[in-house]
């Protein structure tokens, strides 16, 4: 079963060459057989508990390979874990935070969010529920259901080009029929 089995996940793959050489190098090594959904899981529970790792390091990726071409999604596990703790404390009315997270500990995550601002990740996940916006990039003949060891699963695969043009018509067609709001913001999210 995997480690967190309630998890959603929209990733982005980029051909492989079109990261840097170093990313490329350690991919192609340190993380060429590993079960990528496994140890992401794992990586990203062990980050979780502590404030000393670096968000620019180099974590693992997951890999396609479609007609022979190799693509790439970075985990890019420290930027998602402070932008879930950035979303957490946003919830959270501000008189209240430091019950939940020491005032050392926010000071020092809302330091390291001023300088990872502009970063965006590869992955978005969603626990216990899918985003309905996120089906807006897909068509019905693009998704593959079945089971296998860990239980049901349901993959939507298809191109960034194709998944941009729906999207932009779905932001289209909400700004028409409500105009700026809660919901053209999240597609609008997708879009960025």
């Amino acid at each position: 079963m995997r480690p967190t089995p309630y998890v959603a996940s929209l990733r982005i793959y980029e051909p492989f060459e079109s990261f840097n050489l170093r990313d490329q190098n350690l991919w192609s090594t340190e993380f060429s057989n590993l079960q990528t959904v496994f140890e992401e899981q794992n990586e990203s529970l062990r980050k979780t508990i502590t404030l000393n790792y670096s968000y620019s390091k180099i974590d693992g990726a997951h890999f396609l390979v479609i007609d022979n071409n190799r693509y790439v999604s970075p985990w890019s596990t420290a930027i998602r874990n402070y932008n879930a703790f950035d979303d957490f404390t946003n919830s959270l009315p501000s008189g209240i935070v430091n019950y939940f997270i020491p005032k050392v500990v926010n000071d020092s995550m809302q330091n390291i969010l001023q300088s990872i601002e502009d970063k965006v990740s590869h992955i978005l996940s969603s626990t216990w529920s899918i985003p309905p916006r996120w089906f807006a990039l897909f068509s019905p003949e693009e998704r593959n259901r079945g089971v296998d060891d860990n239980g049901h699963f349901s993959i939507l695969r298809t191109s960034i080009s194709s998944a941009k043009d729906r999207c932009t018509f779905t932001h289209q067609t909400v700004m028409s029929a409500f105009g700026e709001g809660v919901v053209e913001g999240e597609v609008a999210e997708l879009l960025s």
